[in-house]
């Protein structure tokens, strides 16, 4: 997996003051079946916080209700789109048996991956932000109240991205839906509906015959 970051420019092999263990966990599908992260706890505790944050769930659903016209989709390796500074590499260098790794691209449980993330995506919709489109850290959703406008919506939309070298996940774009779920909801004119999934959930949970 490291041998694949290195090829891909995610990750360098580096000599550095700094070093973290490294942590796997299961991944859904085989392919490859973990994800590789990086315990930055210690260094979490010595960054200073920043407090830019992604918009609230209400705000971003109330925006979609009544937009009819909707396109959902997903950048490709998340925070991974944006590359660090290579005085900034040292600080996020990976210990293995047989060498030290640092990470090039923003690292996933930094304790400002988020607020640095949300920021840049923000900067890169500029005007287009609240206008037709909401970004929710890598999680993209353009919106439009006619299907004209919509098209023209998502040529802007991906101009900009394409300007700042963000690449999208081919499998996470739905186009021009009229329902999409959106943070776990489904927004319409109507109010919030559940998804197909809480359906489900409701339908088979587990309950007790006994009283008590």
């Amino acid at each position: 997996m490291i041998e694949g970051f290195v090829k891909d420019g995610i990750m360098s092999p580096v000599q550095s003051e700094w070093g973290f263990p490294g942590v796997l966990a299961p991944k859904p599908g085989n392919d490859p079946p973990c994800r590789l992260f990086i315990d930055l706890r210690k260094l979490n505790e010595i960054c200073p916080k920043d407090t830019y944050e992604p918009p609230s769930c209400d705000d971003c659903l109330a925006w979609l209700a009544d937009r009819p016209f909707l396109t959902i989709m997903n950048a490709r390796w998340g925070f991974r789109q944006l590359n660090l500074s290579e005085e900034t590499r040292k600080a996020f260098t990976l210990v293995t048996s047989f060498g030290t790794y640092c990470y090039n691209r923003l690292v996933m449980g930094w304790v400002n991956a988020t607020a640095e993330f949300q920021r840049h995506m923000n900067v890169t919709m500029g005007d287009a932000l609240w206008r037709c489109a909401i970004v929710m850290v890598d999680g993209i959703c353009v919106a439009s109240e006619t299907m004209g406008d919509h098209k023209a919506h998502l040529e802007e939309v991906f101009s900009r991205l394409a300007s700042r070298g963000h690449a999208l996940k081919p499998k996470k774009v739905e186009l021009m839906q009229e329902e999409v779920e959106y943070l776990g909801h489904i927004p319409t004119p109507e109010g919030i509906k559940i998804t197909p999934g809480q359906r489900e959930a409701i339908i088979n949970m587990p309950y007790s015959l006994d009283s008590e």
